[in-house]
């Protein structure tokens, strides 16, 4: 602070009287603001190292000309490996994957779950929930921390209408469009760099940083939000180039310089305020202020009924006592650039092996110049008569080196790598340089599984299901805002009339209060993995002896343990079902004889239909002849 209680940002007209009500607020936003940024700042940079390698960008300009510069893809795979895989796990299961369950000890309420979950599921769908997880997921492993703001916001829906009029005896039919204003959920992803908590981790306050034009804001202000007469002092203001030079590292982009459009740089802070001596002043309150001088939005009360800043942040690996944790992504981009290396020294010493490096005596040469660009394969070399007899003008030196020690420590960084983003050639569709035992395929499909399970856990307990109840408490404060038409047409009239006779506050406490939200799509895709590798374990034993065979059709269902493979694999039933007078199969009938045929026979003409291809594909363990690793690892690889 300079003296007469001044701050000075750096600008030629950026002075705030702190002595004002006004300036006291700018100046604990701005202190708020750097003291966040200087605690996030080795966190801020390992991001966007994480982004570089997720981009296969790396700073060659120390190699020479003609020197390999290649990036292998590694972050970039594993990262997209782990997203699909979550996203199968929500999309593949439609709007099953994820529950309602009333609160204990609540009464029935009126608006029931079903309602819920329709009225829930459109504002997802129109907030493109699977993007904004996906998105979500992408930061979390690349920048330790998934962030998404739920809130609402007005978009214009038009509607087209036909109308019918008679001009000079004819039928003409005029289109129009109308417009109006709906209310509709909105999830945004915030990137880190946007991202400036409570470095304490007590919650004292939340700095989103954002970036708008100055239509945008003014926009704003005509609807009340803003303060117009802050919003009139903008008016040029440009946005930091610096900013968007960090932004393009995250989004792979490159930078633009338009001074056409005036973008301004906004901090909206949600908590509490206090003064030069750490009194309360504002309490739970929402403010926004440009550039650290202008307070376009004076402190209101939290708007949102929740009282809650509208913001779901998770981690996917948690540090204990920290606000920014770790990412998954942290050891494998510094890995990726050691293989980068590795891999180009490699390249280098094949093509040095293959060309080699060649002498030359240009005072030989009738013309020197036409080496100037390099010798040409085929290239004929005119020699003056100062080159004896016999002698070459050009010859090569041997330089060969030896590969090997290079792939070893290639392969060492590669399994290294595969350890830390949770992956392996198998998962990744690469068949292995060596023969690989069916044990170690378990073991290390196992291993995979179990870490994806915490990360799982991580992302629905901590994050999806927060998401799901700030949203409906969301929703529930401002349904009588959305578009009534559709509200009722996906409840139904009678649905749609129970909503409509009770009062905002009669629903938001009533479904707050009733309901609780249980995410499990991405824990049931795994667990049906599991199940699949328990069932084909249990077939493998049954298949290996006639008198478990025998027993077990004694004592249990071939059909129903059919149905639970089928469940696994998510296969559709219906699919294959039988049509009406198509002919069934016919199986063959039971050979004579012991081993295999003989345990099919002692099992009786009701299971020739349902062992033998179990039996022919999985008697005897895992890694022999009749069930081979090659085998084992083709049907482990689905998990």
């Amino acid at each position: 602070m300079s003296e007469n209680n001044y701050i000075d940002t750096n600008e030629s007209s950026a002075y705030v009287d702190v002595a004002t009500p006004e300036g006291q607020i700018i100046l604990c936003v701005t202190n708020y603001r750097n003291e966040a940024e200087v605690a996030k700042r080795d966190r801020f940079l390992q991001n966007l190292d994480n982004f570089d390698s997720y981009h296969l960008k790396e700073d060659f300009t120390y190699k020479k000309k003609g020197q390999s510069k290649e990036f292998m893809p590694k972050v970039f795979m594993a990262v997209e490996q782990i997203t699909s895989f979550i996203q199968q796990g929500l999309a593949d299961l439609g709007d099953e994957w994820y529950s309602l369950e009333n609160s204990p000890g609540v009464a029935e309420p009126r608006i029931t779950s079903d309602m819920v979950k329709k009225l829930l599921d459109r504002q997802l769908d129109k907030a493109d929930f699977y993007s904004a997880i996906s998105d979500s997921l992408k930061h979390g492993l690349l920048a330790s921390l998934m962030i998404c703001k739920v809130h609402t916001k007005y978009v214009t829906k038009p509607t087209y209408i036909a109308k019918e009029r008679i001009l000079d005896g004819k039928r003409v039919v005029d289109l129009k469009k109308e417009k109006k204003q709906v209310c509709q959920l909105s999830l945004d992803v915030v990137s880190q760099k946007d991202w400036f908590p409570d470095p304490t981790g007590r919650g004292l306050y939340i700095i989103h940083e954002m970036e708008m034009d100055i239509n945008q804001i003014q926009d704003l202000a005509e609807q009340g939000i803003y303060d117009q007469d802050a919003v009139d002092r903008l008016s040029g203001d440009m946005i930091d180039m610096v900013k968007d030079a960090i932004a393009v590292r995250e989004n792979g982009q490159n930078v633009t310089l338009s001074s056409y459009r005036h973008r301004v740089q906004l901090q909206e802070v949600w908590g509490t305020l206090v003064d030069a001596h750490g009194n309360v002043t504002h309490e739970n309150i929402v403010c926004t202020v440009a550039r650290g001088r202008f307070l376009l939005q004076k402190p209101i009360k939290n708007p949102f009924w929740h009282g809650r800043p509208p913001f779901v942040v998770a981690p996917i690996v948690r540090v204990p006592h920290s606000v920014w944790h770790k990412a998954l992504m942290d050891a494998p981009s510094k890995l990726n650039r050691a293989i980068n290396e590795v891999y180009n020294l490699g390249i280098d010493s094949a093509c040095a092996s293959i060309f080699g490096v060649r002498q030359l005596r240009p005072d030989w040469l009738s013309d020197p110049t036409v080496v100037d660009d390099g010798v040409m394969p085929g290239q004929t070399l005119e020699v003056n008569s100062q080159c004896p007899p016999g002698q070459k003008v050009m010859e090569r030196i041997d330089t060969g080196v030896e590969l090997q020690n290079g792939v070893q420590m290639l392969n060492m960084l590669q399994s290294e790598l595969q350890q830390a983003t949770m992956t392996n050639d198998l998962r990744m569709g690469i068949l292995p340089p060596r023969q690989v035992k069916a044990t170690e395929v378990v073991e290390s499909s196992q291993s995979i599984t179990g870490m994806l399970n915490g990360v799982c856990k991580a992302l629905e307990n901590g994050y999806i299901d927060g998401i799901l109840e700030l949203a409906w408490m969301t929703v529930m404060q401002y349904v009588d805002d959305f578009d009534t038409d559709e509200v009722k047409k996906i409840l139904g009239p009678a649905a749609a009339q129970v909503i409509s006779s009770m009062s905002p506050e009669e629903r938001f406490a009533e479904t707050v209060n009733g309901l609780q939200f249980k995410v499990f799509g991405i824990s049931n895709v795994l667990n049906k993995q599991k199940d699949f590798r328990r069932i084909t374990t249990l077939l493998q034993t049954i298949a290996s002896d006639p008198v478990l065979v025998e027993q077990f059709s004694q004592n249990y269902s071939f059909a129903k343990l059919l149905k639970e493979i089928m469940k696994s694999l998510d296969i559709n039933e219906d699919k294959i079902k039988l049509d009406a007078g198509e002919p069934r199969a016919q199986m063959p009938p039971p050979q004579p004889g012991g081993g295999q045929a003989g345990a099919q026979a002692t099992a009786g003409p009701q299971n020739q239909t349902q062992i033998p291809q179990v039996s022919s594909n999985a008697s005897g363990p895992v890694g022999s002849p009749k069930f081979p690793a090659s085998k084992a690892k083709e049907v482990l690889n689905n998990g």
